[in-house]
């Protein structure tokens, strides 16, 4: 396809991001949407969860967030704040149009759902797995280049975690795996998690798609075609080695249809842009260290989930095995099942780390007649929780002129030429 054909596009690529929400309206920032073209997820990546938004027992909008600690969410930024509805934003991390970043969002109307049919539960606030309890983020006044973001839960879950990749961004040629909710191609929502594999990296920051203006990539992002839309915001890209390698930012270029509210995600000159944590040291640390866990590596084996098999403590999401089981981890009686206490656990090798233990019942002695009254067993009392959330939409806002956007087309379109002809 030829510059010219390609770039209807960064007029949408004035990309736009936001919540996700429950409208038939496909303005920007106002459709809930997954992976475009993509098939039914598996257990597999459940680590990926559902971020609701709730306000006044309302449901505002979600986002997709992936599990890299038994408490702790990576996300982007625009997730978790209020964003202007569209970024053109420049190689040095400046925005060039839109990308400003609003209120903060009160981190306990954050609510995490779980599962492969999670999306079917968020109008349920009572069917949140957890709900957020701190929120981690760059100080800043744009998400350009800067759209991360985790977010601490009130507990610890009984979920996959996935490893992260820190030590560099995304590589050019690269495959990925992306996954989330939101709008098929058909322009509905599914009912499951979807995901999609063979995702080509286009482009990896700093890279001027416009030598002009300088709009494009800066430092910590990098750029892929069709994949996502509206409702994917946070949701991850997967290395083939499971690893996180980045984060939904924003994305679109689509020719518009009204008839199909996921018409600018669809098609060639559809352009996705992701932020990796290779540049975000400082936020990283600051995020685990408030967990109390440590980032899984990249290349670490899949973690196991509490009950499963285990020898030592790497294993295990939540980083303790004793007695040859995974267990969880808790703060409080959070997290437990019932008939589960939480209580202290010195064979982990940590004095300050408590897990979830099944209560031992009481018997009367033989010699003793049964007591009158049995000693009821210890009850745990599991606090119900909504959870809202945000997701990237197709964006809006006005273009630089003509001649710009030719320019950046025919830049991606020669950098996909030459490599079909490598």
């Amino acid at each position: 396809m030829g510059a010219l054909s390609r770039l209807v596009l960064l007029g949408a690529f004035g990309l736009g991001i936001g919540c996700s929400v429950p409208t038939t309206d496909e303005g920007l920032g106002q459709a809930s949407s997954p992976i475009i073209n993509g098939s039914a997820d598996t257990a597999k990546n459940d680590s990926v969860v559902l971020i609701a938004i709730r306000k006044d027992g309302q449901l505002q909008g979600d986002c997709t967030g992936t599990m890299v600690a038994p408490n702790l969410v990576l996300t982007a930024r625009h997730c978790v704040t209020e964003t202007d509805e569209g970024a053109l934003c420049r190689v040095d991390g400046t925005p060039y149009e839109g990308g400003g970043l609003g209120a903060d969002f009160t981190a306990s109307d954050l609510f995490i759902y779980t599962g492969t049919k999670a999306i079917q539960l968020q109008d349920s606030a009572a069917s949140a797995a957890a709900r957020g309890k701190q929120l981690f983020f760059e100080s800043t006044s744009t998400y350009c280049d800067k759209d991360v973001a985790f977010i601490l839960l009130d507990r610890s879950l009984s979920v996959p975690v996935s490893p992260i990749r820190l030590k560099e961004g995304a590589r050019e040629g690269e495959s990925l795996t992306a996954v989330g909710w939101g709008l098929t191609e058909e322009g509905r929502q599914p009912d499951v998690r979807m995901m999609r594999s063979g995702i080509l990296v286009e482009a990896v920051g700093p890279f001027a798609l416009d030598s002009d203006t300088q709009i494009g990539l800066s430092r910590s992002e990098f750029l892929v075609g069709e994949s996502t839309c509206s409702g994917d915001s946070g949701g991850p890209a997967f290395a083939s080695t499971g690893a996180v390698v980045g984060v939904v930012s924003r994305g679109g270029g689509g020719r518009e249809d009204p008839g199909n509210r996921a018409s600018k995600c669809i098609g060639s000159r559809v352009l996705g842009i992701y932020t990796h944590l290779a540049t975000k040291k400082t936020l990283v640390d600051r995020a685990f260290k408030a967990s109390g866990y440590g980032p899984r590596d990249e290349g670490t084996p899949p973690s196991k989930i509490s009950g499963s098999i285990c020898k030592t403590n790497v294993e295990c999401s939540s980083n303790t095995c004793s007695g040859g089981k995974c267990l969880t981890r808790c703060e409080d009686a959070k997290g437990c099942a019932d008939g589960e206490v939480c209580v202290p656990k010195p064979d982990v090798n940590k004095k300050d780390v408590k897990v979830c233990f099944t209560a031992p019942e009481e018997t009367p002695a033989e010699e003793e007649e049964a007591p009158e009254e049995e000693a009821p067993a210890p009850t745990v009392t599991t606090k119900k929780t909504t959870k809202e959330g945000c997701s990237a939409a197709p964006g809006t806002t006005s273009v630089p002129t003509t001649g710009i956007l030719l320019a950046i087309a025919a830049v991606v379109a020669a950098k996909r030429r030459r490599r079909r002809e490598g």
